[in-house]
């Protein structure tokens, strides 16, 4: 089967999908970026449970195999190799780990909130260990934690802060109801211009996203069977924040955007205060913060670069890349781009309840 060539953050990205269940799963997500030209250079290329050659040359720990190119870092989910050619991360390839009998794989779909197999995972999986990781090492471009919607006047608003602090929510709120199309859910890419690049791995909602929102949960549940729809319920009864469901971002907001300039940045923060309050932050200080988020999200990255490094070094050979290097490169990249944007933290009441959160917020955005 002949690749497919996507326009992915930015890069032309070569994919290789296996013809099982995962690679269909896979070539359905991926088929929401827009086609390359099917004889371009690829920047990149995956490929995903398919032939990946690689020469082992250590092992230290056994979570991290050293190959002559690159390294192969092992997940929960998968395993993936990340190769380098001419200075630069140029090949990934992913294979899914599956349970040994089909009896404890649904199992472990039964007990995971999403009630989806390894091989329903593939887009996410491709995403969260392969693309946005090359992502990390690429010297053109930057990571945000961050959702990120396109405005109707065409300027891209990021939502950063932890995780849980509402971005998602918010999100929601503007794509559903003030006209602003979807550009990344909880991470975004950009380069040091401050143009951010759509990030269309599927959306993760959580029951407390669906809060107020019928429609919405209507729209996620919408062509599920009974037993998907018996373990909403039943995941539902135990908490909101202990079920959720992916979606194509088309499901939740609409058309999509092709990406744009960033505008502004808002910094979601809970705090012990009695009403929402909004101030400014320099570009500096705002970089230092994402960077320090980042390297709490993508710790386990981190580690494997640490490995990498230590390998190489015990090798006699250079690493590829370090993490010191790559957490520099972070911060000096995103002081400049979001110094072309608008910076400011949202101050919000620990308590505030979902509702009024989404409400005020969102006008306080729109204003």
């Amino acid at each position: 089967m002949d690749p497919l060539r996507l326009h992915i953050f930015g890069r032309t990205v070569a994919v290789h999908a296996g013809s099982g269940v995962a690679g269909r799963v896979l070539r359905d997500e991926l088929a929401h970026y827009p086609a390359a030209a099917p004889d371009s250079s690829p920047d990149l290329t995956l490929s995903f449970d398919a032939p990946h050659p690689r020469r082992v040359i250590a092992a230290n720990p056994s979570a991290q195999v050293e190959n002559e190119g690159g390294f192969t870092a092992r997940f929960t989910m998968a395993e993936v190799d990340y190769s380098w050619g001419a200075g630069r991360l140029r090949a990934l390839g992913v294979r899914v780990n599956r349970p040994a009998s089909g009896l404890w794989r649904q199992a472990q779909r039964a007990a995971d909130m999403q009630f989806a197999t390894r091989e329903a995972r593939a887009g996410m999986i491709a995403h969260e260990l392969a693309l946005v990781p090359a992502m990390l090492l690429d010297p053109e471009r930057l990571p945000i934690h961050a959702s990120g919607l396109q405005s109707p006047d065409g300027g891209v608003l990021l939502l950063g802060g932890t995780g849980g602090v509402g971005k998602t929510s918010l999100c929601l709120e503007l794509g559903r109801s003030a006209g602003y199309r979807f550009l990344a859910d909880d991470i975004a890419v950009l380069d040091a211009r401050g143009r951010v690049f759509p990030n269309l791995a599927y959306p993760k909602v959580y029951g407390y996203n669906m809060v107020g929102h019928d429609d919405l949960r209507d729209s996620v549940l919408k062509g599920r069977g009974a037993l998907d729809r018996l373990h909403w319920h039943l995941h539902k009864a135990r908490g909101l924040d202990k079920v959720r469901r992916r979606a194509a971002p088309e499901t939740l907001y609409g058309p999509v955007s092709e990406g744009g300039p960033l505008a502004r940045y808002v910094i979601l923060m809970r705090e012990a205060r009695d009403e929402i309050a909004v101030d400014s932050v320099g570009a500096d200080e705002a970089a230092e913060l994402s960077v320090r988020v980042l390297q709490t999200e993508f710790a386990q990255f981190l580690t494997h670069l640490q490995w990498h490094a230590y390998n190489r070094g015990l090798l006699g050979l250079e690493p590829f890349a370090t993490p010191e290097a790559t957490i520099s490169r972070w911060r000096d990249g995103l002081a400049q781009a979001l110094g072309t944007a608008e910076c400011v933290v949202a101050r919000i009441p620990i308590g505030m309840e979902h509702g009024a959160f989404r409400r005020e917020m969102s006008a306080v955005l729109t204003a």
